[in-house]
C-alpha cells in the first residue's frame, strides 16, 4: 500500500510540476492542473489507487490531495493579487470550484454519470461555461481546453 502511494504521489508531483511550466498566467496554470489532474485520474492506476486511499484516510497533512491543491491555492492567490479574477470570485472561491471540478473524477462511479470522468471535454465545457464569472474582465484569453504541451 505505501508503495502504491509513493508511485502516485511520485507521478502526480512530477505530472503538476510539467503542468506548471505551460503558461506564464496563474489562472491559465489552474485550467491546466484540472486537466492534468483529470488525465492522471483517467489514466494512472497508481494515482487512482493514491487519491482513494488519501480520501479513507483522516490524514490530510501529506495527502494525495494536497500535492496538488497547495499548488491551486498558491496560483489562485497569484491570479487574485494580479487582478485576473473578477470581483465576484476570491482565491478561495477558486480552490472550491477546481476541487468540485474534479470531484466527478475523484469519485467512485457509483456517485457519478458514468461518463463524468471519462472525457476531458466535460471540463473545457465547465471551465467555458464559469470563466466568464472567474477570469476577470479585459484580462488575457485563457484556454478553456488547456494549454498545449
Amino acid at each position: 500500500m505505501r508503495a502504491v502511494c509513493e508511485d502516485g504521489a511520485a507521478c502526480t508531483r512530477a505530472a503538476v510540476e510539467h503542468t506548471l511550466r505551460r503558461s506564464q498566467l496563474p489562472l491559465q496554470n489552474v485550467i491546466d492542473l484540472t486537466h492534468e489532474i483529470s488525465w492522471l485520474l483517467r489514466t494512472e492506476p497508481t494515482v487512482r489507487a493514491a487519491s482513494r486511499l488519501s480520501r479513507e484516510t483522516t490524514r490530510t497533512e501529506g495527502s494525495w490531495h494536497q500535492l496538488w491543491l497547495d499548488d491551486v491555492g498558491r496560483l489562485a492567490a497569484r491570479a487574485h493579487t494580479r487582478g485576473d479574477l473578477s470581483e465576484s470570485c476570491s482565491a478561495e472561491l477558486l480552490c472550491t470550484l477546481v476541487r468540485c471540478m474534479l470531484a466527478g473524477t475523484d469519485s467512485p462511479p457509483v456517485h457519478t454519470p458514468a461518463t463524468w470522468g471519462e472525457s476531458p471535454d466535460v471540463l473545457a465545457q465547465l471551465w467555458r461555461l464559469v470563466l466568464g464569472s472567474v477570469a476577470a474582465p479585459g484580462r488575457p484569453a485563457l484556454l478553456p481546453g488547456g494549454s498545449p504541451g
